[in-house]
């Protein structure tokens, strides 16, 4: 999937995009703003509750952009102490934060998972 469109119309399209952090990207959409920032030349963290698809698309990602650019962060974003967490490392490792892609979503709106879908969500 493209995104690189997307990616030029938050970042202004510069080479050398900064600094990233994407929740919900160790898969699907998130996963395509992950790999259009790291083409466009960003250092990406990402961050997603799916460890072992965080960990996979991490070691994908570094094989590919190399370890300095791509770190992966275990993180619930209904966590307010693990999201901290995950923008504390963002910063240690990668040096800093300039974009914040909040992609982690969930569907499944019904009675018994709606607080969850609030929670996440929003």
């Amino acid at each position: 999937m493209d995104l690189s469109y997307k990616v030029a119309l938050v970042t202004g399209g510069a080479s050398g995009m900064g600094l990233a952090l994407v929740t919900g990207g160790a898969s699907g959409i998130g996963q395509g703003f992950v790999e259009a920032l790291l083409a466009g030349g960003a250092k990406v963290s990402i961050v997603d509750y799916n460890e072992e698809a965080g960990r996979a698309t991490e070691k994908d990602l570094v094989e590919k952009y190399g370890s300095s650019n791509v770190i992966f962060c275990p993180c619930n974003v209904t966590s307010q102490e693990q999201f901290e967490e995950a923008f504390r490392r963002t910063r240690e490792v990668l040096g800093g934060l300039d974009i914040v892609v909040n992609n982690a979503g969930v569907g499944g709106e019904t009675d018994d998972k709606w607080e969850a879908v609030i929670d996440i969500n929003l």
